[in-house]
């Protein structure tokens, strides 16, 4: 067992972007990443992690004390190439009345740009959990984009995680999503720089999201 060709080249590349982000937002305390070479995995939700300790069930595999992030490889490229089939939802302008058929599919950059942001948002849900977007800010957004976001990642995540909205993991995913699709719609309209993303990522209020949004539109 171990990894193909194609996908060793995919986990560098999704590495080489949570390393740069990590570094960027946590300079004086970046974490490595690992990727698991010798595991399938069965939930695709799973694949890609941020671990605040090492667990038991990866101890004998992992000689790393403290955080780190983690790649299950195997069948990894699959799954990126599946998403590059998927189209990007976008909430701007005319474009969030647009049909989901109609929106354009995203670049492999750009794919691997927003799986990068939603991990490394869970490092900063860790450390500052006060910074945690949820469900209930929704009514202080006053931009109605930014507003159909938030209710669409909402009705998304209660159904992909079908469990209490108050539950620890919930709050945790819709956080860290909210921030996956901020990221995505702003590097498909052309926001590239990483030194910016980075500041999205580590947005801490309804406020500082609505003025990247208006920002960089």
């Amino acid at each position: 067992m171990g990894l193909s060709k194609e996908d060793r080249k995919m986990a560098r590349g999704i590495s080489d972007i949570i390393e740069g982000l990590d570094k960027l937002i946590f300079p004086k305390k970046p974490i490595p990443v690992f990727v698991i070479d010798n595991i399938i995995i069965r939930d695709e939700n799973e694949r890609f992690r941020y671990c605040a300790t090492t667990s038991s069930e990866f101890r004998k595999i992992i000689q790393h004390k403290g955080e780190f992030y983690l790649i299950f490889g195997i069948g990894l490229n699959r799954r990126i190439k599946k998403d590059q089939r998927k189209r990007v939802m976008l909430f701007s302008g005319e474009d969030r009345f647009r049909e989901s058929r109609e929106f354009p599919f995203f670049s492999l950059k750009g794919i691997l740009f927003t799986i990068a942001s939603h991990e490394v948002r869970h490092r900063i849900f860790f450390h500052y959990p006060e910074r945690a977007f949820s469900p209930l800010q929704i009514r202080y957004i006053h931009n109605e984009d930014l507003k159909a976001l938030f209710l669409y990642v909402y009705q998304l995540s209660s159904v992909i995680y079908k469990e209490d909205t108050n539950s620890p993991r919930f709050r945790r995913e819709f956080d860290a999503a909210i921030i996956e699709h901020v990221v995505a719609e702003k590097y498909y309209r052309g926001v590239r720089d990483i030194i910016e993303i980075s500041k999205i990522i580590s947005a801490g209020s309804i406020a500082e999201l609505e003025n990247y949004w208006k920002k960089i539109n």
